[in-house]
């Protein structure tokens, strides 16, 4: 299963939709545009350490939590977004206050195979990542 860069933003804007939705009713969430299918999904939220810094490292976890279960890919993404923003138990429930400084990635575990045993295993790149921020969410 691949994704077009178009359906990879919008998995990442769908979650940020659904945490909108969980604080603000009048915020609707529309169906994501993705492939169909079952996947194995993970979803990371990040927040920025400090207002005043942009690179890439000045970014901390805030949530991430997935599943090694195959399911229907809006669902898995609504489920995990909620539970990796309120209920991952390394963090604090988010804040409604936290959403702007916001990032999510979406990642979807693919090429699954039976092993042998348990050192039946080489390390390969066998998931695609999917990034975005509130930016990006606000201008679909």
């Amino acid at each position: 299963m691949s994704f077009t860069n178009s359906q990879c933003l919008d998995s990442c804007a769908f979650c940020f939709d659904v945490l909108r939705a969980k604080f603000d009713s009048k915020v609707s969430v529309r169906d994501p545009d993705l492939p169909s299918g079952k996947l194995y999904d993970f979803d990371h939220i990040n927040t920025r350490k400090s207002k005043k810094e942009s690179s890439r490292t000045s970014w901390r976890l805030r949530g991430c939590i997935g599943t090694f279960e195959a399911r229907p890919l809006a669902k898995g993404l609504e489920d995990y977004a909620l539970i990796s923003a309120l209920k991952d138990s390394r963090f604090r429930p988010m804040a409604q206050k936290e959403i702007p400084s916001l990032a999510v990635n979406t990642s979807f575990l693919t090429n699954f195979e039976d092993g042998k045993n348990c050192y039946d295993w080489t390390v390969r790149s066998a998931d695609m990542t999917c990034h975005t921020c509130l930016q990006c969410q606000e201008r679909r």
